[in-house]
């Protein structure tokens, strides 16, 4: 499901649940589970929307795999999941990486962390600049000092 670019009742969906969504209509933990609904044929599915009958479950199929639980009117929704370079995301859940969460209509990582070759990663504070802040610090009270030691020389010779 591509919201960009879908046409005509395509884009209802994903559409409203956007809408809904930033009213905090919707569960948005990852803990949506879809209950185990059993079904004959497609009908028994249709108050999960996008889902289907398989071995005899409503279950989300693979091209749309995340289910988000609607607290509105106790229905579900099954969305696509989403990688890091794909956008058109409408929950948290979409965004199929740790660390990552859906803001704006696109997966990006949390604070504190930045991608790197398609997942989110934690961002490595360098030990260096401590290091070398530490250093200047240092030679520069070395520095005072000998000056001092030297100033304090010539005095007592004069």
């Amino acid at each position: 499901m591509n919201i960009t670019a879908c046409q005509g009742l395509n884009c209802f969906w994903p559409f409203l649940l956007l809408v809904l969504n930033s009213d905090g209509l919707f569960k948005s933990d990852k803990e949506d589970i879809m209950q185990n609904i059993t079904c004959t044929t497609m009908t028994d599915c249709t108050h999960i929307n996008g889902s289907i009958c398989s071995d005899e479950l409503c279950t989300c199929p693979y091209t749309t795999p995340i289910f988000v639980n609607s607290i509105v009117n106790n229905e579900g929704y099954c969305l696509p999941s989403l990688n890091l370079t794909e956008g058109n995301c409408s929950f948290n859940q979409q965004c199929n990486y740790d660390h990552g969460f859906c803001m704006n209509g696109k997966c990006t990582c949390a604070e504190k962390y930045h991608e790197v070759y398609g997942v989110c990663q934690k961002e490595e504070k360098s030990a260096l600049i401590p290091i070398i802040a530490g250093s200047v610090i240092g030679a520069t009270i070395v520095i005072t000092l000998i000056s001092y030691y030297c100033m304090s020389r010539r005095r007592e010779k004069s």
